[in-house]
């Protein structure tokens, strides 16, 4: 696969109501604070703030030499397809 891309330095958190920031504080992500999301807008910041965490577990997943046989192996391509779109593969 190739070079994964470049984002802001993780870890990223949940700063205030509707805004993610990098390690450094520097803005990654808002959400909108319309009244239909308001009950889903703190989700959805700890989902985009996990996203650095996601990607290395996912990126360490997929380099794994390991045979992880049949039952694994939907989930594995899975997780190699999602990388690529990740790394601007597809």
């Amino acid at each position: 696969m190739s070079t994964p891309p470049q984002h802001s330095p993780g870890p990223w958190k949940a700063n205030g109501d509707h805004v993610v920031v990098d390690k450094d504080g520097n803005y990654v992500a808002g959400t909108y604070s319309l009244r239909v999301f308001e009950d889903v807008t703190p989700n959805n910041l700890r989902l985009i703030a996990a996203a650095p965490e996601m990607y290395r577990i996912l990126r360490q997943i997929c380099n794994q030499d390991q045979n992880w046989g049949v039952v694994f192996q939907g989930p594995i391509v899975d997780a190699q397809t999602l990388l690529k779109k990740l790394e601007g593969e597809q």
